[in-house]
């Protein structure tokens, strides 16, 4: 097994691109980022292709989107063999062994917002936006309650515990203002005179109780999905620091559903929390770099919604994180980010090509490489076309998978029957 303090010592590490040629990673010698882009229609051969060969190289940290868990079954020991401290944490199969509980990660108001605002989720219509809005107050106040009580009662701090407490925050009594939560807030009042959580409240303690209860009801709702026996054991728990992927070389597969979007806002708010603590990582130190480099290898990226993306994808280079984001086309890109899809497009110095059905694709691919649009939809299969600002574009026949890991890692194909050490 190889040492993954060796792994550190490698001083720059290498991308491949679908042409089978390597691209220093240094980016302060290239003077390139490393996020990269990769446009293709369903069956051309995004992962394999690009995602696969860029994880196995083994270049710093990476957190993957695994659907159904495939590449942790089938890459998992061979990461392990590399020196790898491999992790898995399923939004499909919860548990306590992977759980996760973004409530740990609270430093600021600020983050408590961002909670709120992934289980609140997008606004549909002028209907929802008066709902929503009061609903955020009493969210925002029974989260920061337990924040703020976090040093006297550690173990409540979880989603589970939110969620019990909205429960409590009903009127028993026709005519009363008066419920549970407000009578822990009153108490709290006195210990915490500047609470947040109370001047949350404040916002709606005045409310007639039929637009009271609404709110509350609407409270409730948005935590549905994760009111399970099983969601509730995922989300008390906490096996994970994201600090350590830019301690030591470390992957984590991300296992999400490619049907189910039920537990998108909390898969949405795992991502959003782990590059938010690996900047704030990152900035603790002299150089403002992480010591083993980050990347986030983000499949099937338009169904996830990180939020404020356009600004971190500005800012991470410096920091050594970077993204590899998979999209089927432009436009599935701008339906989940709006204007700022621009922003992150622009902010990948290196774009994939794979093929498209799409004519407004292939036209902003066309303008790229000067073509018409007729010969990118028309382009052969199995290429690629690759574009590294600075450079000409290239197009190239994609390189086998198969002939690339018997040349660079031979030894993949005996570590399936071989046992490591947790």
């Amino acid at each position: 097994m190889i040492n993954n303090n060796d792994l550190l010592k490698i001083p720059d590490g290498v991308m491949i691109l679908p042409d089978n040629e390597y691209y220093m990673l240094n980016s302060k010698k290239t003077y390139l980022n490393n996020n990269v882009l990769i446009c293709g229609v369903s069956g051309s051969r995004k992962t394999t292709i690009t995602f696969i060969p860029n994880m196995l190289e083994g270049h710093g940290s990476y957190v993957a989107v695994d659907y159904k868990g495939r590449l942790y079954k089938k890459y998992h020991k061979y990461m392990q063999y590399l020196g790898y401290d491999v992790k898995f944490i399923s939004f499909t199969n919860p548990n306590k062994k992977n759980g996760y509980n973004p409530l740990l990660y609270i430093r600021t108001t600020q983050d408590i917002q961002k909670i709120t605002y992934n289980f609140i989720g997008k606004k549909t219509n002028k209907t929802d936006d008066y709902w929503d809005d009061n609903s955020t107050f009493l969210i925002n106040s029974v989260i920061s309650y337990l924040y703020e009580k976090r040093e006297v009662y550690p173990e409540s701090c979880n989603i589970p515990c939110v969620i019990e407490l909205l429960r409590q925050c009903g009127r028993p009594l026709e005519g009363s203002k008066i419920c549970k939560y407000l009578e822990l807030l009153e108490k709290h009042r006195l210990e915490y005179p500047d609470s947040w959580a109370v001047k949350q409240y404040e916002n709606i303690a005045q409310a007639p109780n039929k637009t009271y209860d609404t709110i509350v009801s609407n409270a409730l709702s948005k935590f549905s999905t994760y009111d399970t026996e099983e969601m509730c054991s995922f989300l008390s728990a906490d096996k994970l620091d994201f600090r350590c992927l830019g301690q030591k070389p470390t992957i984590i597969f991300v296992e999400v559903s490619d049907t189910d979007r039920s537990t998108e806002n909390i898969v949405n708010l795992f991502f959003t929390q782990a590059i938010s603590e690996l900047c704030i990582y990152a900035d603790s130190f002299t150089d403002g770099e992480l010591p083993c480099p980050v990347r986030f290898m983000l499949d099937d990226f338009p169904s996830i919604y990180i939020k404020d993306i356009d600004v971190a994808i500005a800012n991470i280079r410096s920091r050594k994180i970077s993204l590899f984001l998979v999209i089927q086309n432009f436009a599935q890109l701008k339906n989940t980010y709006g204007e700022n899809a621009e922003t992150i497009i622009d902010n990948c110095d290196t774009l994939i090509f794979t093929g498209t059905n799409s004519p407004e694709t292939a036209r902003q691919i066309g303008l790229r490489c000067n073509k018409s649009v007729e010969t990118i939809l028309r382009m052969p299969l199995n290429h690629s076309w690759i574009f590294r600002r600075g450079s000409e574009p290239k197009l190239t026949e994609n390189f086998n998978l198969d002939i690339y890991m018997q040349e660079r890692h031979p030894y993949f194909f005996k570590c399936n029957n071989m046992v490591f050490d947790k």
